[in-house]
């Protein structure tokens, strides 16, 4: 609601020519911008985690999916809005949504909407933080053999708190191992489980083939 609200905002300000050329320095640079919403949408992958716990898992691939549809048109709207108000000085911003919402002000009454922002983010945050961790120790779980996902959890708890200190010790540091962590989390979120995947298929057709020449 505050996005919309947002968006509803700046509406009367937002300038459709901030957006050309299209492409004007042609693929590559688009290809490049994507790499980090990729490992965004990669990390809905961590959901199974939960599957095994659902009492319907026949809708787990249509809800996913319709979870993934919404994502993306929340980040091309807000992407395009932030862009057409914003225009050059885009690329220059670290929070340009924050920034558009600053941009508010209404009879100096209705504004600081990047309050509602930071709140939304914060909660999502947590919710991230929350089903990864869970991932994380019920994976560790299953890897040594553990009946329970109980032992895991202030173990992984801890490690999980010391890398944060450990592995980012500061938002320079961050910025620079971000395109690593992008392409490890495509290439372990997609290209991984989806060669497996393919390689399943591969084998029940195989078999599936092979049980009707027997027959």
């Amino acid at each position: 609601l505050p996005l919309l609200v947002t968006i509803m905002l700046v509406l009367k300000d937002l300038e459709p020519r901030n957006l050309l050329p299209v492409l004007g320095h042609g693929i590559l640079p688009t290809v490049r911008g994507a790499l980090d919403p990729a490992a965004w949408f990669c990390e809905i992958f961590f959901l199974v985690s939960f599957f095994p716990y659902l009492n319907d898992q026949k809708q787990t691939g249509r809800v996913g999916m319709i979870t993934i549809f919404f994502a993306m048109l929340t980040m091309v709207t807000l992407n395009i809005v932030t862009w057409m108000l914003l225009g050059d000085t885009l690329p220059n911003l670290l929070y340009p949504m924050v920034e558009t919402a600053k941009y508010i002000s209404i009879a100096d009454f209705f504004e600081n909407m990047e309050s509602a922002i930071m709140a939304i983010w914060v909660v999502g945050v947590f919710v991230k933080l929350s089903v990864l961790f869970y991932a994380l120790s019920l994976s560790t779980a299953a890897v040594l053999g553990l009946h329970s996902v109980r032992p895991a959890v202030v173990p992984m708890g801890f490690l999980s708190l010391l890398f944060s200190y450990w592995g980012t010790p500061n938002f320079a540091a961050s910025t620079e191992i971000k395109n690593v962590l992008s392409i490890s989390i495509v290439f372990f979120t997609l290209f991984i489980p989806s060669l497996l995947l393919l390689f399943v298929q591969f084998r029940k057709r195989r078999g599936g083939k092979g049980a009707k020449s027997h027959e």
